[in-house]
């Protein structure tokens, strides 16, 4: 074995030995990212969510989720202001609950998961789905524009 080809080997096993799988790493990301928003101790927001799926147009609409206290408070269309069809808390989660989710699709082994974070206010603002082999299987929570 060559020089290069020992040193390929033993760089290719530092990537899953000891913790650093990919979906290790983004374990490892979410948790960081999630005790800095812990830390802002943040109970009272607003933000924008949207879906990119293969699903109902007004579900993919932009919604206006209102926070209090840590727990869902309300959900207007963006555009109009005035609850629309999913404007109940099952369909608008708290950024807890997107922590929840993004672990979720992290763990899920049927799926390719992408997760992003807002720079300054560490919550998850994107948060996509690939799978794999089925059709229309792919989606996204895209979250934007938190505001205290």
């Amino acid at each position: 074995m060559t020089r290069v080809s020992l040193l390929l080997v033993v760089l290719l096993g530092a990537c899953t030995i000891g913790g650093n799988s990919h979906k290790e790493r983004q374990l490892a990301e979410l948790r960081a990212q999630r005790a800095l928003w812990q830390q802002q101790r943040i109970l009272d927001y607003q933000y924008v969510l949207r879906a990119d799926c293969f699903c109902d147009p007004d579900y993919m609409a932009p919604r206006l989720v209102a926070v209090r206290d840590g727990r869902f408070a309300s959900a207007v269309d963006s555009a109009t202001g005035q609850p629309g069809r999913y404007a109940a808390a099952q369909f608008n989660p708290t950024v807890d609950s997107l922590f929840v989710l993004a672990e979720r699709t992290i763990r899920d082994d049927a799926v390719q998961a992408t997760i992003a974070y807002d720079a300054e206010l560490h919550y998850p603002t994107r948060i996509v789905t690939v799978r794999p082999g089925v059709a229309d299987g792919d989606g996204a929570i895209l979250a934007s524009n938190l505001t205290r």
